[in-house]
């Protein structure tokens, strides 16, 4: 779907260590109102979550903001709700928000669309 290969042009604006992630959310009138990437506002030159779990809710360590996250701050709460937001990941097919990015997304009626799904 084009949404996922929008999504996927905004992968080399990431600078996370492990991996990276990218997010477009289109809202109910089928315009883009919000795109974001996994980032720190510092270059990282390790990364202090390399040996926890992937996608536990443990991020303590991390200085980065999600791809969900910035793409809903860029949105703003009006433009989100019935909104659809499109994940990729560089090393994962179907990527999950993780569960804080859920909840926000479920508070302001974001859905996700999985790609390869009918929509």
């Amino acid at each position: 779907m084009i949404y996922f290969d929008e999504a996927r042009k905004y992968f080399n604006k990431s600078n996370c260590l492990k991996r990276r992630y990218s997010a477009v959310i289109i809202d109910k009138n089928g315009v883009a109102v919000g795109a974001g990437v996994n980032q720190s506002m510092v270059a990282c030159e390790t990364c202090a979550r390399e040996n926890i779990p992937h996608n536990t809710g443990n991020y303590n360590e991390c200085q980065s903001v999600h791809a969900e996250q910035f793409a809903m701050l860029q949105a703003g709460k009006d433009r989100l709700d019935g909104s659809t937001l499109y994940l990729v990941c560089d090393q994962d097919q179907n990527p999950k928000p993780c569960p804080i990015c859920q909840r926000m997304m479920d508070w302001c009626g974001v859905r996700q669309e999985i790609e390869g799904s009918d929509g």
